[in-house]
């Protein structure tokens, strides 16, 4: 299962013909939020490997595929996908408008994205211990 396959189904977000506002919104700040941190975490140690953008890019279609995302969120994610001298200051601000309980449900898929090519480096970890801070500071 995928990092954003994985966060969305614990928010009991289902598949629908339409969304309400609340919903939409959720959506909309799961799927950056999870893109931002993931893209962060794959370019952490100056490269995204192939392995870490097709498992995103997989993430994405998978999604796109089950909750029919708009257009414009689709772009927004793609370019945020592109991104790779995004900052943590960057993630953060997209990271700050979810829950703690739904910033918990990324952990595991953070862990899978960092791991999708030759395991966690040395950067990677630190990106894992930031994230688990920011948890724990929220």
């Amino acid at each position: 299962m995928g990092f954003f396959d994985s966060v969305i189904k614990k928010m009991d977000i289902e598949q629908k013909e339409t969304y309400s506002v609340e919903e939409s919104r959720a959506l909309t700040d799961i799927c950056l939020a999870t893109m931002a941190l993931s893209t962060y975490a794959a370019a952490c140690d100056g490269e995204v490997s192939l392995d870490e953008y097709m498992e995103a890019d997989l993430n994405i279609a998978a999604i796109n595929k089950e909750f029919h995302l708009p257009d414009t969120l689709l772009h927004q994610v793609k370019d945020l996908s592109m991104k790779h001298g995004i900052t943590w200051d960057e993630v953060k601000d997209y990271l700050d408008v979810l829950s703690v309980d739904t910033l918990r449900s990324m952990q595991d898929g953070l862990k899978n994205v960092v791991g999708a090519s030759d395991g966690v480096n040395e950067a990677e970890q630190k990106v894992l211990n930031q994230f688990d801070e920011y948890i724990l500071s929220r």
